[in-house]
C-alpha cells in the first residue's frame, strides 16, 4: 500500500504531462503532500515551477510514468531501467486509497476493451447501479477518487499492467489475445504474460475470467496455470451466463442489451449509405486480428487498409479473402502488403493517401451504377497503427468521415 505519508519529503517525478500526469500533480496538491515534485515530458516544455528539463541527475524516490512511455526504447532508457523498482502508476494510488464501499472491475485484452467497458457500464446503469468508466478509456482515475458506493470499470492496457505494482481489483477479465505491441514487449510470450499479470491484482481467483483462449495457442497454453480462474475457449463475453459471473454480485438482474450499448466511434461505425455503397469506419483497427474480425461482418468489401504495421502480424488473409472485392492500400510503406495480397490473389491498388482512396472509390464504384448494381461495403479497417500519417486513429477515422460526407 502507498500511504500518503510515504510521499512526504520525497522526490517525486511525473514523466508525461497529459491528462494522467495532470491528475497526479493535482492529487498531490489537494492532499497537501509536502514533497519535491518534478514534471517532465517528451513533447511539452512546461512553464511552471515543477518543470525539470533534464532528469538524468535527478534522484527520485517515486516515478509516475505516462503509460505510453516505453522505458526500453527511450532517450532516458538507462535512467528508467536503473530506477524501475521506483516506477508506479496512478492506478496504484487509486486502488489503495479508494473508499471501502467501492469495487473495481479490470478489463484487458488485445481488442474490444473500450466497447466492453461501455457495455458493462450500460448494463449497470440499466440496473440502477452507480458506475464510472475510468483509466485508459474514460477519465483519469484520480479525478474520481472521492466516490463512494460505486463500481469502477477500468480499461487496462498492457503498459499500465506492466508498470503497476499494487493495484487491487475485485474482478478481472481478459477478453482475447493476439499479437500486438511486440515492438515494446519484444515477444508474444512476454506480451501475454504481461496481460495475465492482471490476475495477480485480484485476491479471489474465482473472480478472474479468461475469455476466448482459443484466439491464440500460446495464450491458451500460458493461461492453463490459472486453474482457479474461469476459462472459456470461445468468445462468450457477451453471453448472459458470462455477464452474470461478472456482475451478479453487484445486484444486477437485467442483463439485456442492444448493439447500441457498446457501439463507439471508429469501431465498425456505419457512417453513410449512398446508392450502392455502404461506408463503415473501423479506424480503431490497429492490428490484424481486429481487421479479420471486421472482414467477417460484411461482403463485397472494398477494404482500405495499411499504415504502420504491427510487429508479429503475418497478414494471412486466406480465410477472409472471399469477403474482399478489392483492397486499397494507404500508408507510407506498401511493398509488404502488395506482396501479401499478390500471394493470395486479392485484387489491390496502392493509393497511399486516404483522399486518393476515396476519390478512386467515387470514380470506379459510385459513378458506375448503370453498369454494375452490386452493393459494396467500403470498409476503413487499417489493421495498422496510424502514426505514419496521422496523430492517432481518431484523426484518421475523422478524415475518412469528412471525405465520404463530401461525396
Amino acid at each position: 500500500m502507498l500511504a500518503l505519508s510515504d510521499f512526504n519529503e520525497k522526490n517525486i517525478l511525473i514523466y508525461g504531462y497529459g491528462k494522467t500526469g495532470m491528475s497526479l500533480k493535482n492529487f498531490f496538491i489537494k492532499k497537501k503532500i509536502i514533497a519535491n515534485i518534478k514534471i517532465s515530458d517528451d513533447k511539452k516544455k512546461l512553464r511552471n515551477t515543477y518543470y525539470l528539463k533534464n532528469i538524468i541527475h535527478y534522484k527520485p524516490d517515486f516515478i509516475f510514468l505516462s503509460p505510453g512511455i516505453n522505458i526500453y526504447n527511450h532517450k532516458y532508457s538507462n535512467f528508467f531501467k536503473k530506477n524501475k523498482e521506483k516506477i508506479f502508476t496512478d492506478l496504484d494510488i487509486f486502488s489503495t486509497h479508494l473508499h471501502h464501499t467501492n469495487k473495481i472491475i479490470g478489463v484487458t485484452g488485445t481488442n474490444g476493451k473500450s466497447s466492453y467497458c461501455k457495455l458493462l457500464f450500460k448494463i449497470l446503469k440499466k440496473n440502477k447501479v452507480k458506475s464510472v468508466i475510468v483509466g485508459n478509456y474514460g477519465t483519469p482515475v484520480l479525478n474520481n477518487i472521492n466516490y463512494k458506493n460505486t463500481i469502477f470499470i477500468i480499461e487496462l492496457s498492457s503498459y499500465q499492467i506492466d508498470y503497476s505494482k499494487i493495484i487491487k481489483l475485485n474482478k478481472a477479465i481478459i477478453l482475447n489475445i493476439s499479437p500486438d505491441h511486440l515492438d515494446r514487449h519484444k515477444t508474444l510470450m512476454k506480451y501475454i504474460k504481461t496481460k495475465l499479470k492482471i490476475f495477480n491484482f485480484v485476491e479471489c481467483k474465482k473472480n478472474c475470467l479468461i475469455n476466448d483462449f482459443s484466439s491464440n495457442k500460446l495464450y491458451e497454453k500460458l493461461s492453463r496455470k490459472y486453474l482457479r480462474c474461469a476459462r472459456f475457449k470461445n468468445n462468450v463475453s457477451k453471453k448472459k451466463f458470462f455477464l452474470k459471473k461478472l456482475l451478479s454480485d453487484y445486484g444486477v438482474i437485467n442483463f439485456n442489451f442492444s448493439e447500441k450499448d457498446y457501439q463507439l466511434p471508429h469501431r465498425n461505425e456505419l457512417c453513410k449509405k449512398k446508392n450502392n455503397l455502404i461506408f463503415v469506419n473501423d479506424s480503431k483497427s490497429t492490428n490484424l486480428a481486429s481487421l479479420k474480425y471486421s472482414l467477417l461482418k460484411y461482403n463485397n468489401i472494398i477494404l482500405i487498409c495499411g499504415g504502420l504495421l504491427k510487429k508479429g502480424d503475418k497478414w494471412n488473409l486466406k480465410k477472409e479473402k472471399n469477403t474482399i472485392y478489392e483492397i486499397l492500400i494507404i500508408g507510407n510503406k506498401s511493398n509488404f502488403l502488395k506482396n501479401k495480397f499478390k500471394k493470395y490473389k486479392i485484387n489491390h491498388k496502392y493509393c497511399k493517401k486516404m483522399n486518393l482512396a476515396i476519390k478512386y472509390v467515387k470514380k470506379k464504384y459510385l459513378n458506375n451504377l448503370d453498369k454494375d448494381k452490386t452493393k459494396f461495403t467500403v470498409l476503413l479497417s487499417p489493421g495498422a497503427a496510424s502514426y505514419d500519417q496521422y496523430k492517432n486513429f481518431e484523426v484518421r477515422g475523422n478524415q475518412f468521415k469528412k471525405l465520404i460526407n463530401a461525396i
